[in-house]
């Protein structure tokens, strides 16, 4: 079990710490995002958390895997997921929302 920390000074909904040990996240983040987008965002924190592993790719991909076995998307789940990473150019640490989405299809 992962541990969750609220921290309301976070940007976005929230990261998992770089030892695995704790995921925090912003609870007012999180609740201004689409229900699918907030449980892909929190199941890709899980991925990295439960895999130990940073990267995003692969935590893109537990997460829609799981979000999948899980139920946790309906019919547009995905769309509000293209919609959140179709402008996103990426940073040093994540590839652009293109190469993203299309990892995850």
């Amino acid at each position: 079990m992962i541990p969750w920390r609220v921290d309301y000074s976070l940007n976005d909904g929230g990261p998992t710490v770089p030892d695995f040990s704790l995921i925090l996240y912003n609870p007012d983040a999180l609740n201004r995002m689409p229900d699918s987008v907030r449980l892909w965002g929190m199941g890709h924190e899980c991925g990295h958390a439960h895999n130990h592993d940073p990267n995003e790719l692969h935590a893109d991909c537990w997460s829609i895997t799981e979000g999948m076995e899980q139920n946790w998307f309906g019919s547009d789940g995905f769309d509000d997921l293209v919609k959140l990473f179709e402008d996103d150019k990426g940073d040093l640490h994540r590839p652009p929302g293109t190469v993203r989405i299309a990892n995850m299809s």
